[in-house]
């Protein structure tokens, strides 16, 4: 459940800024698009994985065909989305 809220929120940010968030941690703060407009924050505050085996925080890259990735990997899976 925690992955899905941080894709939604991911997304709703790149609406607003049309551009994705650089870290996660952007999505706990205020953005102001281009066109002066603030929205956010997105999410209250980043969610940590299940447990520890699953390391400290989910991992979030972009890529250059305008996608992106957010991951959490422990006890012997690996969970992505979208």
């Amino acid at each position: 459940a925690d992955i899905r809220s941080l894709v939604t929120a991911v997304s709703m940010y790149q609406s607003h800024m049309s551009t994705y968030p650089i870290a996660l941690g952007n999505l706990t703060a205020v953005a102001t698009n281009p066109a002066g407009i603030t929205a956010g924050p997105f999410m209250g505050s980043i969610p940590t994985p299940p447990s520890t085996s699953w390391g400290p925080a989910y991992a979030y890259a972009t890529n250059a065909n305008g996608t992106f990735l957010i991951s959490a990997a422990g006890d012997g899976v690996t969970v992505t989305a979208p």
